[in-house]
């Protein structure tokens, strides 16, 4: 699951450290809450400089992300692939359809979009049941 990056705890972090660093030119190492101030500050700002790297869309992360995006595109496309190719199959078999042409205008007929969104061609057609029979052999 992606964590989001809280900006706002960020400028928290980096307005505190600020602070401190201007009292460290008086810092009391026997001062105890100035001591435990100053770890605790350390300790968020190392937590979130981690949920930073982890984000995707950051650009240390980058790859990564490219990486799972292309992966859940392609399951989703194979998804999709499986769904509509059980309905040209239905379609073929009932009015008899020979040529990706025929099928890709019943199916803009049926108004029936592409994964994006787009109209049939004969091309996506040829490229679905494409997709379909190298999945299954």
């Amino acid at each position: 699951m992606t964590e989001v990056f809280d900006h706002q705890a960020h400028r928290y972090v980096i307005r505190n450290l600020w602070k401190l660093v201007q009292d460290l030119v008086s810092f009391d190492p026997a001062d105890t809450f100035a001591t435990e101030k100053l770890t605790t500050l350390q300790k968020r700002a190392k937590e979130i400089i981690e949920q930073k790297k982890r984000t995707p869309g950051n650009y240390t992360n980058l790859e990564f992300a490219r990486k799972i995006s292309g992966i859940k595109r392609r399951a989703e496309a194979d998804k999709y692939a499986d769904k509509i190719n059980e309905l040209i199959d239905s379609i073929v078999v009932k009015k008899d359809l020979k040529t990706n042409r025929q099928i890709s205008e019943a199916l803009n007929k049926m108004g029936v979009k592409t994964r994006t969104g787009k109209n049939w061609t004969p091309l996506t057609v040829f490229r679905i049941r494409n997709k379909a029979e190298n999945n299954d052999g």
